[in-house]
């Protein structure tokens, strides 16, 4: 792998490749190491990801068994309590808040199944790309861009936001063994202390195998997004707080923009063909039915539900920002570029070349892109909806 990430943690990482965007990937893969919940590791030799062995492999698809069958009993389970008139409003919405959370977590994990020796080829080979552009176009008192600070801070919040839903989720199966999801409910009577402390180990096992699928695409997309929008920023002339003049001539900047475009192209693969919808689409109804057990609920589960809900509205709308800057950043330069009048080549060649090039989108499903205005549409659908579910089940 590259120079720099040999020396993983260390401070003179570069500016785009800081030591919190090291950090962070090095975690989101030693995590699912542990116990089999993802089939990726880091090599501290070559500094890659890379698939684990075939011993770890099947204890992945064990996980991966266990994950989705516990995923179909709690569906069972939400279709039952809905069906039982006994049952009161908020029990029925609870039961639903917990088949979108677990659907949730299982885009993350189908995500990670269909893009198996997809994800790490993609990881290692923009943190090449990223080494190569630092090498030779970085200043060597080139500052980090601000995007990049703010995205390490991100990173490291979304770490432990993970982590702390774990152990509030391990922690409501303790406290409520009665709840249709848990496996306990099935038994007769108030389950005892040891069932109820093997009853919240399972659900942490649970939690665990999807939150490792989560930390791994969460570690390796984000990342991504700022590093190319980094890159976008230093191809305009407004713009040179870290790169040098070599950048500044037209092949090199022509290079990096076609690079760029096969990058995102890959991303879009990986992860805006079924992932981002889905996460879209589940996101948006998490967040209504969690709003409301956060406001109507009491005891653990409203500040568990609680918490997920406002995670949940911060990673929709963070993620579809940064999609919108694509278009809008890259458009912004291919504009500079056509307007420029002073070139040093051939400017037959320029104007070829210029014709060519395309804004930099993040396509979902070949269907639509994403810009602004579904930025703004999105931040609406969550404000009416999460208010009329409200005022309706008040």
């Amino acid at each position: 792998m590259s120079s720099i990430l040999q020396k993983e943690l260390g401070p003179e990482l570069g500016s785009l490749l800081t030591p919190k965007f090291s950090h962070y990937l090095v975690r989101a893969n030693n995590f699912g190491v542990i116990f089999g919940g993802h089939p990726y590791r880091w090599n501290k030799k070559d500094c890659v990801t890379e698939l684990v062995g075939r011993r770890k492999q099947l204890l992945w698809r064990f996980n991966m068994i266990l994950g989705i069958t516990y995923v179909l009993f709690v569906y069972f389970r939400c279709v039952q309590v809905n069906l039982d008139s006994t049952r009161s409003n908020a029990q029925k919405i609870y039961m639903r808040i917990m088949a979108a959370y677990m659907s949730l977590s299982l885009i993350a994990h189908i995500s990670v199944i269909q893009n198996l020796g997809l994800t790490d080829a993609f990881s290692n080979q923009y943190f090449n790309f990223t080494d190569t552009f630092q090498r030779m176009y970085s200043k060597e008192d080139g500052k980090t861009p601000t995007m990049m600070i703010i995205m390490g801070l991100v990173l490291q919040l979304m770490y432990y936001s993970i982590n702390c839903l774990t152990v509030l989720m391990a922690l409501n199966s303790f406290l409520r063994p009665t709840s249709p999801e848990q496996l306990t409910s099935l038994m007769d009577g108030e389950p005892s202390l040891e069932w109820r402390t093997i009853s919240a180990c399972f659900i942490f096992y649970i939690e665990y195998i999807y939150h490792a699928s989560t930390l791994l695409v969460m570690m390796t997309f984000y990342p991504a997004l700022a590093i190319f929008m980094s890159m976008i920023n230093e191809l305009s002339c407004r713009h040179n707080s870290m790169s040098s003049v070599e950048l500044r001539t037209t092949v090199n900047k022509f290079r990096v923009y076609r690079e760029l475009q096969i990058q995102i192209m890959l991303l879009n693969q990986i992860y805006n063909y079924s992932l981002v919808p889905g996460v879209k689409i589940l996101g948006i109804a998490v967040v209504i039915y969690c709003t409301y057990a956060g406001i109507k609920m009491s005891g653990i589960e409203a500040y568990a539900l609680g918490f997920l809900g406002f995670f949940m509205v911060l990673l929709l709308l963070a993620t579809f920002s940064f999609l919108a800057e694509f278009h809008l950043r890259s458009t912004r330069v291919l504009k500079e570029w056509e307007q420029q009048t002073q070139w040093d080549e051939n400017y037959k060649y320029i104007r070829t070349s210029l014709r060519t090039f395309r804004p930099l989108v993040a396509n979902i499903r070949d269907s639509y892109y994403v810009d602004r205005r579904m930025v703004l549409s999105l931040a609406t659908i969550l404000v009416v909806n999460t208010s009329n579910f409200l005022l309706v089940n008040n």
